[in-house]
């Protein structure tokens, strides 16, 4: 038995690598994170896998299987390396097309991970909402938190850089935070969360989306699906929400009468239409 320890993906592409070479079986291995080997007091222990003899050079992982693994790998359970591990094994030495086969447990595994760290990748550039600080040294900063499942920060940083990138901002969170001062992206360890941080960017959260509610488009569970509840903690509309759905019914009956009592008017553009529509049948009877 060998026992490997890793904690980022770089760290097991460089492992996976050279234990691809030695074609070792997974069933060989003991996966252990760097943090799980902290807190449990393992010590490296078995033999030294790579006294084991090199038997291909130059073992070849699919492209598609990297782009997979590259999001895969946000995902929290610590028996992910483990499976990466046998996934490239067999990829190699038993069945290059493995990712096609859609009822492989591994495969399956694999795909849902990624398709996870996807959603939740979506849901926090949706979500995020920056709150304003005037600092005394950098002026204008703006903070959010943001309580992810998985490790994707890192992953989704480039989309707020590229957004925000004329704004000096941090996203925070429990397990780690993110930094950028519209030059340099930098990471630091996670916080708690800031208590009794208030501005006005809240209150406009709150009138843009009650202005945008349409009542009498509500559908509840839609809206749950595109807006889970575990999401609203940190969105200051969400305080909005349980008054919008209980009013729904007579905020749209009271729209529907308002428009009932004023009869509609022809708008100058609507006019500009109909007399072009009626010099072109004319037009056309002659």
């Amino acid at each position: 038995m060998f026992e490997v320890d890793v904690d980022d993906l770089k760290a097991w592409r460089k492992l996976t690598r050279k234990l691809l070479k030695r074609k070792i079986d997974p069933t060989q291995l003991t996966w252990n994170s760097t943090g799980q080997q902290a807190q449990q007091g393992l010590v490296f222990g078995g033999d030294d896998f790579e006294q084991v003899d090199v038997v291909n050079p130059t073992p070849t992982i699919t492209a598609e299987f990297l782009q997979l693994l590259a999001r895969a790998s946000c995902y929290r359970d610590e028996q992910k390396w483990a499976v990466f591990y046998s996934l490239a094994y067999r990829l190699v030495y038993e069945n290059k097309n493995l990712l096609q086969d859609a009822i492989d447990p591994q495969v399956k595994l694999l795909r849902h991970w990624h398709q996870t760290i996807c959603r939740d990748i979506h849901k926090m550039e949706a979500f995020v909402r920056f709150q304003k600080l005037d600092h005394d040294l950098l002026g204008e900063v703006y903070f959010a938190w943001f309580e992810p499942e998985h490790d994707i920060f890192a992953t989704a940083a480039p989309f707020f850089v590229k957004r925000f990138k004329n704004m000096t901002w941090s996203l925070l969170s429990p397990s780690g935070c993110m930094h950028w001062d519209q030059t340099i992206l930098t990471f630091s360890e996670g916080i708690a969360r800031p208590q009794g941080v208030q501005d006005d960017c809240e209150s406009l959260w709150q009138q843009y989306y009650r202005s945008i509610f349409n009542p009498a488009r509500l559908k509840v569970q839609a809206m749950q699906s595109e807006m889970p509840k575990k999401y609203w903690k940190n969105l200051p509309e969400a305080a909005l929400i349980k008054d919008l759905i209980r009013n729904a019914q007579s905020t749209s009956e009271g729209y529907v009468a308002a428009d009932a009592a004023q009869p509609w008017q022809k708008t100058a553009k609507s006019k500009r239409v109909q007399q072009q529509q009626a010099e072109l049948r004319q037009k056309r009877n002659d």
